[in-house]
């Protein structure tokens, strides 16, 4: 097979098939009469792709089939994705399991609470301690507590018990919870 240029049907170099002539799939030459509708003087657009004309098959019952090309037979397109690989590792029957590490060896930092700074910030203020402590929602209460059912009910004197009560039990609260938090493992 003689190494030659591809042309398009206009007659211009084809820069695809050519890369490598070689080992490209060559077609048969197109007539000038299948050529005739592109080099008209008035162009038709689109114009009508040329007809090539069907191999002949070797011998009286056989399909027809194109010559191989030099590098092997061609990929058809869109080429099928590869099947998928599925990898197994198995471990070796003598392995030994994973060691677990020792409790609290790979811990998360855990930062302690001082209870006595817990329950001086509820001393000042119902509800610090148990924000200081991390409980928000709790401190929350307390503090909300303290404005809208204490402070109301000083008016008639019975607020200044309920105050006393809601003091008292955030000091302690405070204090208790921070030491169940710094007794905890995580």
């Amino acid at each position: 097979m003689a190494a030659t240029t591809e042309r398009t049907a206009l007659g211009t170099p084809d820069p695809v098939a050519s890369r490598d002539v070689a080992s490209a799939h060559t077609l048969p030459a197109p007539t000038p009469a299948q050529l005739a509708p592109y080099l008209s003087s008035t162009p038709s657009y689109p114009a009508p792709a040329p007809s090539y004309p069907a191999p002949t098959p070797s011998y009286p019952g056989a399909s027809p089939s194109y010559p191989a090309p030099a590098g092997g037979p061609l990929p058809s397109y869109p080429a099928a994705a590869p099947p998928p690989v599925h990898v197994v590792i198995h471990a070796p029957a003598h392995a030994p399991a994973y060691a677990q590490p020792p409790p609290g060896a790979l811990a998360p930092y855990h930062r302690k609470r001082d209870s006595g700074i817990a329950a001086l910030l509820s001393f000042f203020v119902p509800g610090a301690g148990q924000l200081y402590n991390g409980q928000v929602g709790k401190g929350a209460a307390f503090l909300l507590v303290t404005i809208f059912v204490n402070v109301p009910l000083m008016f008639v004197w019975v607020g200044f018990v309920t105050q006393l009560a809601t003091w008292l039990w955030a000091m302690i609260d405070a204090y208790v919870s921070a030491e169940k938090i710094n007794r905890s493992p995580g």
